[in-house]
């Protein structure tokens, strides 16, 4: 992990620890804007959901998708401009809990 963590990699640990919450600061027209995650062990059919690892990881190594950081960057900003709710899970199929996110 680099020095500063992405939202993507505190993301992907507090999915891997099974945190129950996970508040994250994100860019919202240009200010820093803080939403939180919660845990979610059933999510509707069809929401809106962000894979953070990549389909050749596993749970030893986990491999951050190259596209994670900005689909969650707008997701939050259709969350922050729309009240969308939308999850982030590790993988699907995982027996991982999903965080549901809300404006603070």
């Amino acid at each position: 992990m680099s020095a500063k963590s992405t939202n993507a990699e505190t993301i992907v640990i507090g999915l891997m620890v099974r945190t129950a919450r996970l508040v994250q600061s994100v860019s919202y027209q240009g200010k820093q804007t803080v939403i939180v995650g919660k845990q979610a062990r059933i999510m509707p059919i069809l929401a809106p959901t962000i894979e953070m690892l990549t389909e050749e990881c596993n749970p030893r190594d986990p491999i951050i998708r190259s596209d994670a950081e900005a689909n969650f960057q707008e997701a939050a900003e259709k969350l922050l401009s729309e009240g969308k709710t939308f999850y982030t899970v590790a993988r699907h199929g995982w027996n991982l809990p999903a965080l549901e996110w809300s404006r603070l």
